[in-house]
This record gives C-alpha cells, structure tokens and sequence, in this order.
C-alpha cells in the first residue's frame, strides 16, 4: 500500500501504480485508445489510463537457479546425447542437451 494512498502525487505513475496499491483503483493502468494522441486532458483521467509510456522493466527475484534460468534459453543440439561436441563450452553455451538437463 502506498504510504500517501489517495493523496499519491503518482498515482498516474504505470511503474508506481504496479509497485503500490492505492484504495479504490486497480494495481495497473488501463490502456487508453488514443495513447500518446490522447485528447482528454481532465485530471482524474491519466490516474485512470495508461498513455504509452515508457515502462522500465521491473525485475523479480527468480526462484529458478541461475544455470536452470540459463539453460531454458538454450536452443535443443540436434544431436541430443549423441552430440560429439558436447565437451565443447562454446557448443554448450548454445545448445542444450538430454543428458545435462
């Protein structure tokens, strides 16, 4: 919860709204149709809409091990267990193989 709630000077803020909540609105903001050509100017209506942003991405603590993280983004070696060059770092920084799963 944030610590100002309703008095927020940043509840139009995308990264404030998802890293605080604010009583009577929703975590995030909606997507407006019109984004950054977005004609309505009222006040209350960017605490209620999202205008295209630029979000930074906010990162989470995995609770994946670093080698499972990095193993997910290696591409199946065709060769499966069979692969000669399996002893080969530079081989097996890119393909993943049954056996080292």
């Amino acid at each position: 919860m944030c610590s100002d709630d309703q008095a927020c000077s940043k509840r139009s803020d995308p990264v404030h709204r998802a890293e605080y909540r604010h009583t009577g609105l929703p975590d995030y903001l909606i997507p407006c149709h019109f984004q950054d050509a977005c004609y309505d100017k009222k006040p209350d209506h960017p605490i209620r809409f999202f205008h295209g942003e630029e979000i930074p991405s906010i990162k989470k603590h995995s609770t994946l091990g670093s080698d499972n993280a990095r193993k997910r983004k290696l591409t199946p070696c065709m060769y499966g267990n069979e692969c000669r060059f399996m002893k080969n770092p530079q081989h097996t920084a890119t393909y993943s193989h049954p056996s080292s799963e």
